[in-house]
């Protein structure tokens, strides 16, 4: 097993400190909690609040990508090949494709891997799986951080390292959120372990377990065999590359930890430094949460730099502009020291066509003396009924409407018998004294179209 490095970590329910256990295979274990966390490879803490709830999530999530892979290779094999560059196109992503299965599941084999009941149950209890943090949602990273990327990641490194220049301050322990598969994070830790003419350490989070694997992976010295599939690919070669993912340079100064950045299980007051990149935009939470639990986590007088674009989905008043990121800053207690715009080159793969560039907003701010007590109570915490399936689950107010919500979609899929027709339903749902006909009729027909569109969606029916 792994060395594992137990003073850059801690439980992200109270944040006290973890120990080794004596099983085998060994666990973290926060015993006034009395909770275990899984160690992924035998090194890699997997420090999630809730680690099973987490690990049934995240299998799903590859389940249910390893079954997109089925049906996309599938479809490369049955596809009709008129022309004879059709056919060869499709025959080499097909053979990607398998080949790609097969590297997921030797580097995700932690995660037992259920491609049969993913999809079903989801279908089930109605919920949906995630798109934009699935399993395989950030794999053009893997392959800018070590393989083709090197001059993407020197110019972001570049840019960091002259911001905080400007403000001179002594950076032993950083702390990279979003931290992806870590090149950006290996990068930054040699340089400014070189400039300081001592070894800094820099402790790396991400949610994703593939992207915290290769991370892990290259922080210890290892390959890993990884293919890539190219937008816009350049030639047949280009249409499914496999590389050969190696850093020679282990480094015990990097820390990689698998979790989620809303429950940041580090030490409180520990870092002087947090950086998040290409993160805020993305993170499915109001930046002021995000902005507690980097607090928490910073030193008093600590820095915190932001740097990536504010590309955001979701409601408009929570697509934060430059100008409102500042001010929230400044009323969470910080002094912003420095913002500007820059413009990088953003995943530019030699093996593909589709090369843009990105402005991005860099803001360092510090944190003050007299901001949020690092011991108030969290307020993203679990309910304790949903770590402990003993407990009874409270019916509450949002659970009432739900249950409501639920009864009268179950009745509006009842009445679909193969023979009803849309007035039909209309007319029914007039007798039961839910709504006028007339009314019924548009309503009907929004939500059936909507349950077509995610059925369709869901197995890949093109209408």
């Amino acid at each position: 097993m792994k060395q594992v490095d137990t003073t850059q970590i801690a439980c992200p329910r109270c944040k006290g400190s973890l120990g080794l256990t004596s099983t085998n295979p060994p666990r973290l274990q926060c015993q006034p909690c009395k909770v275990t966390f899984p160690l992924l490879h035998g090194g890699l803490p997997f420090l999630y609040e809730n680690p099973n709830s987490a690990m049934l999530d995240w299998r799903a999530r590859l389940g249910y990508a390893m079954q997109e892979l089925d049906s996309e290779r599938l479809l490369a094999k049955t596809t009709d090949q008129q022309l004879p560059g059709t056919a060869a196109r499709m025959q080499r992503l097909s053979d990607g494709l398998q080949k790609h299965q097969d590297e997921l599941k030797q580097i995700l084999n932690v995660l037992e891997i259920d491609t049969n009941t993913a999809r079903e149950m989801h279908q089930v209890l109605g919920t949906s799986l995630p798109t934009h943090h699935g399993v395989l949602s950030y794999m053009p990273l893997i392959f800018r951080d070590w393989v083709w990327g090197q001059s993407e990641t020197n110019l972001t490194a570049d840019h960091i390292i002259k911001v905080l220049a400007n403000h001179s301050q002594q950076l032993d322990q950083i702390l990279v959120l979003g931290a992806g598969a870590g090149g950006l994070a290996y990068e930054l830790q040699q340089r400014i372990s070189e400039q300081a003419h001592t070894s800094i350490t820099v402790t790396t989070i991400d949610s994703n377990p593939l992207l915290s694997l290769i991370a892990w992976h290259m922080a210890n010295g290892s390959t890993v065999e990884l293919t890539e599939f190219p937008d816009a690919p350049l030639s047949l070669e280009d249409i499914a590359v496999t590389h050969h993912l190696t850093n020679s340079n282990a480094n015990e100064h990097i820390k990689v930890i698998c979790a989620d950045a809303m429950h940041l299980p580090v030490p409180l007051d520990h870092f002087d430094l947090v950086l998040t990149p290409w993160l805020i935009d993305v993170i499915d939470a109001p930046l002021t949460t995000l902005l507690q639990q980097i607090t928490r986590a910073l030193k008093p007088e600590g820095l915190w730099l932001n740097h990536g674009p504010l590309g955001y989905s979701g409601h408009p008043a929570s697509r934060l502009s430059a100008i409102e990121i500042s001010e929230l800053t400044q009323s969470s207690g910080y002094d912003v020291l420095s913002t500007e715009h820059v413009r990088l080159p953003y995943l530019e793969s030699p093996h593909g066509a589709a090369h843009r560039s990105e402005r991005l907003f860099t803001q360092l701010a510090r944190r003050g003396e007299s901001v949020v007590d690092s011991t108030d109570a969290d307020t993203t915490v679990t309910p304790e009924w949903m770590i402990d399936a003993s407990k009874p689950v409270p019916f509450t107010p949002a659970f009432k409407a739900q249950l409501t919500n639920t009864r009268i979609h179950g009745f509006v899929m009842g009445l679909i018998n193969g023979e009803r027709s849309i007035n039909e339903m209309a007319r029914i749902m007039e007798n039961e004294r839910l709504m006028p006909a007339e009314q019924a009729k548009p309503a009907l027909k929004g939500f059936l179209r909507k349950m077509l569109e995610e059925a369709n969606t869901a197995e890949g029916v093109n209408r």
